[in-house]
Formats: C-alpha cells, structure tokens, sequence
C-alpha cells in the first residue's frame, strides 16, 4: 500500500491489486474494509518517509556472499 499511496493510485485499482494477490497466494481474503480504511489514513507523505527509511535500511546493510 505505500508504493500504491506514494504512486497516488486509486482505492479501486489498490484493491484489485489486493485481491489478485490473494488468489495468488492462496491464503485467507485481506480485510478489504479494513485496507481500505488503512490505505485512505495514510498520507503520502509518511509513505514517503518509509521509503526512504526502507531505502536507507538496504544501502546500510550489506547484501550477503552469494
């Protein structure tokens, strides 16, 4: 939901994101009510500032030997 928040996508197109994940998956159906509330809270710019966390956690960790 933080790529979808942060590419400003609709809550349309995030659900059938969610849900073709699901099916892919296997497991229980997402909550779509509760994503949708979650998704709809979240501001653009905390999504933004948690990429950049995420960002900054993988250049800071260095990948392991293969």
């Amino acid at each position: 939901m933080i790529l979808a928040k942060i590419s400003a996508m609709s809550w349309t197109t995030v659900r059938a994101i969610i849900k073709m994940r699901d099916e892919l998956s296997g497991k229980e159906p997402s909550d779509l009510e509760a994503c949708k509330a979650t998704y709809e809270r979240l501001r653009p710019s905390t999504a933004q500032q948690v990429l950049r966390f995420h960002r900054m956690q993988q250049t800071a960790t260095p990948a392991p030997a293969a």
